[in-house]
């Protein structure tokens, strides 16, 4: 489970790290919703119909 989330997390920060360099003020404002939305979907797309796990909890 937490191998999961750590492998969707990579491959999330890996496709996103030159945009998010580039990005500084406006990441912050819209970043971190942006990334719980598209962390959703990861895990959602990865796990199907399976439950998503909750974020917080770490």
């Amino acid at each position: 489970m937490r191998e999961l989330i750590m492998r969707a997390m990579h491959e999330r920060s890996s496709m996103t790290q030159n945009i998010y360099h580039k990005q500084t003020c406006i990441s912050c404002c819209f970043g971190s919703l942006n990334h719980i939305q598209h962390f959703a979907f990861v895990v959602t797309e990865t796990r199907q119909a399976e439950p998503i796990p909750n974020i917080r909890s770490k």
